[in-house]
């Protein structure tokens, strides 16, 4: 999914978000972004998936 919004991102003259910007504003451990990203058949807790889906979602629709 990151990689995804970067390419968008790099379209539109953005900056790319980073784990470390994701962290920032999700309150997610790096770590575990990074077991997330790198390993997505892995369990993660109920509650950071939805907070990524709230952060996306926001990142998606915020006006340029």
């Amino acid at each position: 999914m990151l990689e995804r919004l970067n390419a968008e991102r790099k379209k539109g003259g953005l900056a790319r978000l980073t784990l470390q910007d994701v962290h920032e504003e999700t309150g997610i451990h790096r770590k575990i972004l990074s077991r997330i990203v790198n390993r997505a058949h892995e369990n993660t807790s109920s509650e950071h998936p939805e907070k990524l889906v709230q952060y996306f979602f926001k990142i998606l629709r915020k006006p340029d």
